[in-house]
């Protein structure tokens, strides 16, 4: 599968749409222990700023 999205880079709703999109598709994707599991994962790589 390839996702592709064209966007302003300085469009902050659009990083957030696209971030929800991804999330949707990964959840899509795996069963629900293991899209918890990876989003938990990321989130502690990746701390909001």
């Amino acid at each position: 599968m390839i996702l592709f999205a064209v966007a302003s880079p300085q469009d902050r709703l659009g990083d957030q749409r696209k971030e929800k999109i991804l999330e949707k598709l990964l959840e899509l994707g795996m069963n629900r222990k293991e899209y918890e599991h990876f989003m938990k994962s990321l989130a502690e790589k990746y701390l909001e700023k």
